[in-house]
């Protein structure tokens, strides 16, 4: 799947970690530390792409008026249609793939990628604002 996506993706002048960065700060503005626990990477690698999406107009970056000292970044309506321009495109090669699949089979891969983006979604609020993958785990027991 992460294949297909990346495949997508080149067609509109984005990578998988871009278009994944853009949809986690999508759903609200997120400091460097929290796209980092995200996606799992060190600070420093999300610093420099979130700068390179701030440079393109992707993302905006603001000081948290709850605290000062931190800074969150959010989507903007540029970045927005790179991310729904991405989604279309991931949409229409996952076509292309389904279409090679016989109809009893296509209603089962469909089934079971839409039961599991639900899964996702529900572990996602479950963990989302969890510091640590410890507390994650929690919650999901």
């Amino acid at each position: 799947m992460a294949r297909l996506a990346e495949h997508a993706l080149d067609g509109i002048g984005v990578s998988l970690a871009q278009y994944r960065l853009l949809g986690f700060c999508a759903i609200e503005p997120r400091t460097p530390s929290q796209v980092a626990t995200w996606l799992s990477v060190r600070r420093q690698s999300v610093t420099r792409q979130l700068d390179a999406l701030v440079r393109s107009g992707a993302l905006e970056r603001n000081v948290d008026p709850h605290d000062r000292r931190r800074l969150l970044h959010g989507i903007t309506p540029a970045g927005q249609a790179v991310l729904d321009q991405g989604q279309v495109a991931v949409d229409e090669h996952l076509a292309l793939v389904l279409a090679t699949i016989d109809d009893p089979e296509r209603d089962l891969v469909h089934a079971g990628l839409a039961a599991a983006g639900r899964a996702l979604d529900r572990a996602w609020e479950l963990v989302s604002d969890a510091d640590d993958i410890e507390v994650a785990a929690q919650r999901l027991a």
